[in-house]
This record gives C-alpha cells, sequence and structure tokens, in this order.
C-alpha cells in the first residue's frame, strides 16, 4: 500500500459525499472546501476531475463488491443484497452515485 493510500480513500469518502449532494456539479473546490486544503493539494492524488470520477467509481465499485460478498448477506437474492448495502452497509449508496457507476 502506498502512502498516499489512507489520504487517497480519505479524500474519496468526502468526494462520495459531495458528489451525492452536487452530482457532476461537484467542483474540485467545493471538494477542497470540504477537505479544508487547497487546490494544489489534490494533484499528487488525482491530476483532474475525469480522473478523481473515475477513482471514485473503482472506489464505490470495490466498495461494493466487498459488502455483496460479504458473509452475512451472501446467501440473499441480489436484490435483497442490492437493498442491504443500501439500507444498511452503505447509506451514501445514492441514486446519483448509481448514475455514476
Amino acid at each position: 500500500m502506498s502512502q498516499h493510500a489512507p489520504m487517497r480513500q480519505q479524500i474519496l469518502t468526502i468526494a462520495l459525499t459531495a458528489f451525492n449532494q452536487y452530482g457532476n456539479a461537484l467542483t474540485l473546490d467545493q471538494l477542497t472546501a470540504r477537505l479544508s486544503a487547497s487546490p494544489s493539494s489534490l494533484h499528487p492524488y488525482f491530476n483532474s476531475k475525469p480522473e478523481l470520477i473515475r477513482q471514485l467509481v473503482s472506489f464505490i465499485l470495490t466498495r461494493i463488491r466487498q459488502l455483496l460478498s460479504h458473509s452475512l448477506i451472501v446467501h440473499l437474492p441480489t436484490s435483497s443484497r442490492i437493498y442491504s448495502l443500501h439500507t444498511v452497509n452503505y447509506s451514501p449508496l445514492s441514486a446519483r452515485t448509481l448514475c455514476l457507476i
């Protein structure tokens, strides 16, 4: 794991919440305001908004895969697993997030 991984994870978590609020209208300035950081502080992690979105999609899909394979819900039908994922395990999974995927 790289030395940037914990900060990248924090940025992606905050970006997910911000994306759920603003949708594609989210700006890097809005994101950095939530992070209490300067826009230039994102450059070691993301060079552009499209790159941030690509990594955010990857982050979301990885989290969904982890949660869907979780032993507590693995024997449920897919629709029930998705419902459990949304309501119990991963409340930031909004309609905007699903559209992003």
